[in-house]
């Protein structure tokens, strides 16, 4: 995993990628079988919701055209108590050459609404 932050804008950007073992246990913890980007991510997202008092998760899709690698990308929008700020979490989940990687860009949510487009061109600029 690796991690940056842009303080002048209060965002954190991370990436992280999943070995085969990991992806095998959070598969294993699903009821039904799923594929292996579906579990990489619908579990990223549900530790997400899981971690805010007060959480709104947007729907899941397929990630735009302009990424050149299958994937995922989903926002969650909460905080994580009543007295911290409102936060937003974009995640993408990307298929790179038969591994798993999740991006996260997390900042004030008044703010990031302006950075979605920005965020996917971070996920378009991925090469294998």
């Amino acid at each position: 995993a690796a991690g940056f932050v842009i303080y002048a804008l209060d965002i954190h950007f991370s990436v992280e990628r999943f070995e085969n073992d990991e992806i095998e246990m959070i598969q294993f913890a699903f009821d039904d079988e799923i594929p292996a980007i579906d579990a990489v991510h619908d579990n990223y997202i549900l530790k997400r919701e899981a971690s805010l008092e007060d959480g709104e998760t947007g729907i899941k899709k397929e990630v735009p055209n302009s990424v050149d690698f299958p994937g995922y990308i989903q926002v969650v929008d909460g905080a994580n108590s009543s007295y911290s700020e409102n936060l937003s979490y974009f995640t993408a989940t990307l298929n790179i050459g038969g591994e798993y990687y999740v991006f996260q860009m997390i900042g004030k949510g008044e703010n990031m609404g302006y950075l979605y487009d920005d965020f996917i061109e971070i996920l378009s600029s991925v090469k294998l």
